[in-house]
Protein backbone atom coordinates (compact mmCIF):
# COMPACT_ATOMS: atom_id res chain seq x y z
CA UNK A 1 0.00 0.00 0.00
CA UNK A 2 1.31 3.46 -0.88
CA UNK A 3 1.95 6.22 1.61
CA UNK A 4 -0.96 8.57 2.17
CA UNK A 5 0.80 11.75 3.30
CA UNK A 6 4.02 11.31 1.38
CA UNK A 7 5.35 14.56 -0.06
CA UNK A 8 5.92 14.86 -3.76
CA UNK A 9 9.57 14.45 -4.53
CA UNK A 10 11.31 15.78 -7.57
CA UNK A 11 13.42 13.18 -9.27
CA UNK A 12 16.91 14.58 -9.55
CA UNK A 13 19.30 13.14 -12.05
CA UNK A 14 21.30 10.73 -9.88
CA UNK A 15 24.45 11.79 -11.74
CA UNK A 16 24.15 15.31 -10.34
CA UNK A 17 23.68 14.46 -6.65
CA UNK A 18 25.59 12.83 -3.84
CA UNK A 19 24.24 11.34 -0.65
CA UNK A 20 25.32 13.20 2.50
CA UNK A 21 24.13 11.41 5.60
CA UNK A 22 24.29 12.31 9.26
CA UNK A 23 22.70 11.33 12.51
CA UNK A 24 20.57 13.62 14.65
CA UNK A 25 19.03 13.22 18.10
CA UNK A 26 15.69 11.39 18.14
CA UNK A 27 13.82 14.51 19.28
CA UNK A 28 15.17 16.47 16.33
CA UNK A 29 14.33 13.70 13.86
CA UNK A 30 10.82 13.37 15.27
CA UNK A 31 10.20 17.10 15.09
CA UNK A 32 11.52 17.22 11.54
CA UNK A 33 9.24 14.34 10.52
CA UNK A 34 6.23 15.97 12.17
CA UNK A 35 7.00 19.28 10.49
CA UNK A 36 7.47 17.71 7.07
CA UNK A 37 4.22 15.77 7.30
CA UNK A 38 2.28 18.78 8.55
CA UNK A 39 3.64 21.10 5.84
CA UNK A 40 3.81 18.58 3.01
CA UNK A 41 7.51 19.16 2.32
CA UNK A 42 10.40 16.74 2.24
CA UNK A 43 13.26 16.61 4.71
CA UNK A 44 15.57 17.03 1.75
CA UNK A 45 14.01 20.37 0.83
CA UNK A 46 14.41 21.71 4.37
CA UNK A 47 17.94 20.43 4.89
CA UNK A 48 19.08 21.45 1.42
CA UNK A 49 17.87 25.01 2.00
CA UNK A 50 19.78 25.13 5.30
CA UNK A 51 22.93 23.69 3.72
CA UNK A 52 22.77 26.04 0.75
CA UNK A 53 22.47 29.04 3.08
CA UNK A 54 25.38 27.77 5.16
CA UNK A 55 27.51 27.21 2.03
CA UNK A 56 26.85 30.73 0.75
CA UNK A 57 27.87 32.18 4.12
CA UNK A 58 31.06 30.09 4.26
CA UNK A 59 32.00 31.06 0.70
CA UNK A 60 32.05 34.68 1.82
CA UNK A 61 34.53 33.79 4.55
CA UNK A 62 36.85 31.26 2.92
CA UNK A 63 37.83 30.58 -0.67
CA UNK A 64 38.16 27.18 -2.29
CA UNK A 65 41.88 27.84 -2.75
CA UNK A 66 42.27 28.59 0.96
CA UNK A 67 40.49 25.36 1.90
CA UNK A 68 42.70 23.38 -0.48
CA UNK A 69 45.84 24.97 1.02
CA UNK A 70 44.64 24.21 4.57
CA UNK A 71 43.99 20.57 3.67
CA UNK A 72 47.45 20.29 2.11
CA UNK A 73 49.04 21.87 5.19
CA UNK A 74 47.19 19.44 7.47
CA UNK A 75 48.36 16.53 5.34
CA UNK A 76 51.98 17.73 5.40
CA UNK A 77 51.81 18.23 9.16
CA UNK A 78 50.30 14.77 9.63
CA UNK A 79 53.04 13.18 7.54
CA UNK A 80 55.81 15.06 9.33
CA UNK A 81 54.45 14.72 12.88
CA UNK A 82 52.04 11.80 12.76
CA UNK A 83 52.40 8.92 15.16
CA UNK A 84 51.79 6.34 12.41
CA UNK A 85 54.80 6.78 10.21
CA UNK A 86 54.52 5.31 6.70
CA UNK A 87 56.72 5.86 3.69
CA UNK A 88 55.81 8.78 1.49
CA UNK A 89 54.32 6.84 -1.48
CA UNK A 90 52.10 4.81 0.87
CA UNK A 91 51.05 7.97 2.70
CA UNK A 92 50.09 9.61 -0.61
CA UNK A 93 48.17 6.56 -1.80
CA UNK A 94 46.19 6.35 1.47
CA UNK A 95 45.58 10.08 1.43
CA UNK A 96 44.32 9.92 -2.16
CA UNK A 97 41.91 7.12 -1.22
CA UNK A 98 40.69 9.14 1.77
CA UNK A 99 40.05 12.17 -0.44
CA UNK A 100 38.13 10.03 -2.95
CA UNK A 101 36.06 8.48 -0.15
CA UNK A 102 35.25 11.96 1.15
CA UNK A 103 33.95 12.91 -2.31
CA UNK A 104 36.62 15.41 -3.36
CA UNK A 105 36.89 15.97 -7.10
CA UNK A 106 39.94 14.71 -8.93
CA UNK A 107 40.84 18.32 -9.76
CA UNK A 108 40.80 19.31 -6.07
CA UNK A 109 42.83 16.22 -5.15
CA UNK A 110 45.41 17.10 -7.80
CA UNK A 111 45.67 20.67 -6.50
CA UNK A 112 46.20 19.42 -2.95
CA UNK A 113 48.91 17.00 -4.05
CA UNK A 114 50.61 19.73 -6.11
CA UNK A 115 50.93 21.83 -2.96
CA UNK A 116 52.16 18.85 -0.95
CA UNK A 117 54.76 18.01 -3.62
CA UNK A 118 55.87 21.65 -3.87
CA UNK A 119 56.34 21.91 -0.10
CA UNK A 120 58.17 18.57 0.03
CA UNK A 121 60.47 19.53 -2.86
CA UNK A 122 61.12 22.93 -1.27
CA UNK A 123 62.61 21.23 1.82
CA UNK A 124 65.19 19.28 -0.23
Amino acid sequence: MGLILKSKQSRNNKEDVRLVGFQVPIKTASFLSLYCLSEGVTKTVILLNLLNSWCKEQQRNISKEEMIRKIAERAIDTYNNGTKRTNYPTFCRLLHMEFENKGLSEQDITEIFNIIKYEKDKKK
